[in-house]
């Protein structure tokens, strides 16, 4: 039987556009115009709602080439 940890972090966490944003430390605006640039990986949701999974934001972030 998993443990609780376990089945937690074999989830996939989805956050919002806000949630990603504060997990970036930036603003929901910037998410937006990463989208838009094709620079994160999002999910649409009925119309123009995202969603981002924690795990791609982390990987975003380890890239050099996300800060130029």
């Amino acid at each position: 039987m998993k443990k609780a940890t376990e089945e937690a972090s074999s989830m996939r966490t989805w956050m919002t556009t806000k949630e990603a944003a504060d997990h970036l430390r930036t603003t929901p605006k910037q998410i937006r115009n990463w989208v838009y640039q094709g620079r994160i990986k999002c999910y649409r949701i009925l119309g123009y709602n995202y969603r981002f999974l924690r795990d791609d934001l982390d990987a975003l972030v380890k890239l050099p080439e996300f800060y130029r």
